[in-house]
Parts: C-alpha cells; sequence; structure tokens
C-alpha cells in the first residue's frame, strides 16, 4: 500500500494495547529506545491497566502505575523479544519491539479518546475508536421476547468469545444462574456456550446474539460483560449502563475508565455470589445516575468535527501522499532518546551528585 524508502511497509497489531503501527517489513537492530507501550507517544500514568480505582494526584497510584509499565516493559523487552526472535528469525533477525517502536510511520489506537481524561499526545498518535455501528432489526423471536409488555426492561449479558463458561467454576456459574432467575420482571438474553444450566423463562440462553443491535434496543436497561474493547464502546455508543466483570489483559483497565465516566460498576470475580450479583445488578437498575450519564457519554461519543473513520483515512492518505513516512520535524525529537534522558533521569541524578561533589 505504502513504501518506505522503496520497502512496502505492513500495518503491524500489538493486541494488548489495541494499536496498530506503520512500520517497514524490515529493518536494521540498533539501540534500545523506547518501550512497548511506548511512553514517548502516551504517558503511562494516565493509564492504568490494573487498578480498580485511580488518582493522577495520589503519590501511590502513580507509583503503582508507573510499577505496572515498567514491569510492561521488562516482560517485552527480556521475554517477549526472546521468543519474538526466535519466531522471526529465518524472516526477521534481531527483531525488537524498541526498534518496532521506532521506526512506526504512526500509531493507531481503536480505543475512544472520550473515555480517557485529557493526557499528553504526540502527532503520530491517533485514536480512531469514536464511531458506532447502526442498528439492525432484531430476529422476530428475539423481538418478541424483549418486547414483551409485562418487562420491565432487558438485561444483555455477554462476555465475549475468550471466555470458556465450561471452564468456570460451577459455583461461579451457579452464582449467575441463580441471580439471574430471581429477575422474573425483566428479560434476560444470555450468550452463553457451555455445559446444559436450568434457568427460569424470562432468561434465554444462546450461543450467539446480536449484541449490538439489542444493546440498541429501546428496551435494554443494562449490559452484563468481561470489559472488552467491543463491549465498552458498544454499551457507550447506545448509552446503557453496564456491569463489567474484568476477566483478564485490558479489561481492568476498559472497566475502570468505563466506572470513572458514571454509566458502568465494576464486578469483583472473587467475590462472585448470588447475592452479590444480585444486589450489584438492583443497584443499577433502581437507579437513573447509570443512565444519565450512559445517554451524556453517547453525545460526547460522537459530537465530532468530522467522523473518526475519515479522520484516520485522511492521515492514512496523507502518509501515502509523503512516501509513507512524515517528514522528521513531525516526530518527537524522545524517539531518538534513551529511557535516561527521555525520562530527564539524567538532569535529577548528574546536576544533584554535581552540587554534592562541590560543597563537599
Amino acid at each position: 500500500m505504502i513504501q518506505v524508502n522503496g520497502v512496502p511497509p505492513k500495518i503491524e497489531s500489538a493486541a494488548n494495547s489495541k494499536f496498530l503501527r506503520l512500520v517497514p517489513h524490515h529493518y536494521e537492530s540498533k539501540r534500545l529506545c523506547e518501550p512497548f507501550r511506548n511512553y514517548a507517544l502516551l504517558p503511562p500514568n494516565f493509564m492504568p491497566y490494573t487498578q480498580t480505582s485511580f488518582d493522577a494526584n495520589s503519590f501511590v497510584d502513580r507509583t503503582r502505575s508507573a510499577f505496572d509499565w515498567l514491569g510492561s516493559v521488562i516482560v517485552t523487552h527480556l521475554i517477549s523479544n526472546y521468543f519474538m526472535n526466535r519466531a522471526l528469525s529465518s524472516v526477521l533477525p534481531d527483531f525488537s519491539f524498541a526498534e518496532f517502536n521506532r521506526i512506526s510511520s504512526y500509531s493507531f489506537t481503536d480505543m475512544p479518546e472520550s473515555l480517557y481524561y485529557p493526557a499528553a499526545r504526540t502527532n503520530d498518535f491517533f485514536s480512531y475508536g469514536s464511531y458506532c455501528t447502526p442498528k439492525k432489526h432484531l430476529p422476530n423471536d428475539v423481538e418478541k421476547f424483549v418486547s414483551d409488555p409485562s418487562s420491565r426492561g432487558t438485561i444483555v449479558v455477554a462476555f465475549g468469545t475468550l471466555v470458556p463458561w465450561h471452564l468456570s467454576p460451577p459455583e461461579k456459574l451457579e452464582a449467575f444462574v441463580q441471580a439471574f432467575n430471581n429477575f422474573s420482571e425483566y428479560r434476560i438474553i444470555w450468550s452463553y456456550k457451555g455445559l446444559p444450566i436450568k434457568t427460569a423463562r424470562h432468561v434465554i440462553v444462546s450461543k450467539w446474539i446480536p449484541q449490538n443491535d439489542l444493546l440498541l434496543h429501546e428496551k435494554t436497561v443494562l449490559f452484563i460483560s468481561h470489559g472488552g474493547l467491543k463491549s465498552v464502546k458498544e454499551a457507550a455508543c447506545s448509552g446503557t449502563p453496564a456491569l463489567f466483570m474484568p476477566m483478564f489483559a485490558e479489561q481492568m483497565r476498559n472497566a475502570w475508565l468505563a466506572k470513572n465516566k458514571g454509566f458502568a460498576e465494576i464486578l469483583n470475580k472473587f467475590h462472585l455470589t448470588p447475592q452479590y450479583l444480585e444486589e450489584k445488578i438492583r443497584d443499577i437498575l433502581d437507579k437513573t445516575d447509570h443512565k444519565l450519564k450512559g445517554e451524556a457519554l453517547k453525545e460526547r461519543f460522537l459530537d465530532q468535527p468530522m467522523s473518526a473513520l475519515d479522520q484516520a483515512a485522511f492521515i492514512v492518505n496523507r502518509l501515502i501522499k509523503y512516501g509513507g513516512r512524515m517528514p522528521s520535524f513531525f516526530y518527537t525529537r524522545s524517539l531518538e532518546l534513551n529511557y535516561l534522558t527521555t525520562l530527564n533521569l539524567d538532569i535529577i541524578i548528574i546536576i544533584p551528585v554535581l552540587v554534592l561533589s562541590i560543597v563537599m
């Protein structure tokens, strides 16, 4: 599609951070410059991955976030680089995530900007995630089920394709079944692949559900999910209150951001009991705060001078015009610096040492 120095690049994906980076197919390994989660593009203390709450004014929270970031750097450079080098040695010798970051023409993320706090960004970082999938008509049987006049609303339950219900502890699965069976005044549609379970008549269990269309339905009042990026975005696009139970990867970060915006709450999977789950569900259903904040977020989500996808297309077309890479002045100078210099550690360490040496 684009050529850099005569070599066609490709779009690389980093699954954990939902990034797409435009880089050449081959490069010479140089020096260690940037971490996998590129500090030069997005300061990590604004984006904790594992904390259920975070305050940028809290020294403890910033310290925990810094250690989380440092841990990801160590794991990436020592472990991931080792296995990537073994896997790619025949086609891409001396692979380095640091060099991968340094020579990337652009970094794209599908995480919507409107979910974040304001934070520093560089020119070569763009979020195209603030877009919504249009609503489609529900299948007739599903429409009839959710439109039951005796129902107070629909609860949609979906934990993605990577959560194996058949491997879940029996007591955890039973907690969901018992809790859902107690909501006879609602209609519940549960995307479930696992062992047979006994549910009440107001609960439909299916291997696949039209999740986006259900969330956009006027009768839907709650979404229970794992907090994957797709689920968080669809909840935001529909303004639906959500209850997220993070399982792995970046889902804790997603759930925390949604809770911080006021339209979601977080379930602790280690504390899961029928009573705990029912209490959490009723707490959201009995209040209007989450719905109002969800609707407000939906308006901000789509309030843009141009659509995020159109803007992303413009950026890619501009890259094509410049031959696959913007002029050098477009990129931050920190990409050419080492860790000590980028983090100002050389100043923080050397100047006090010089002062002490003069005084002593």
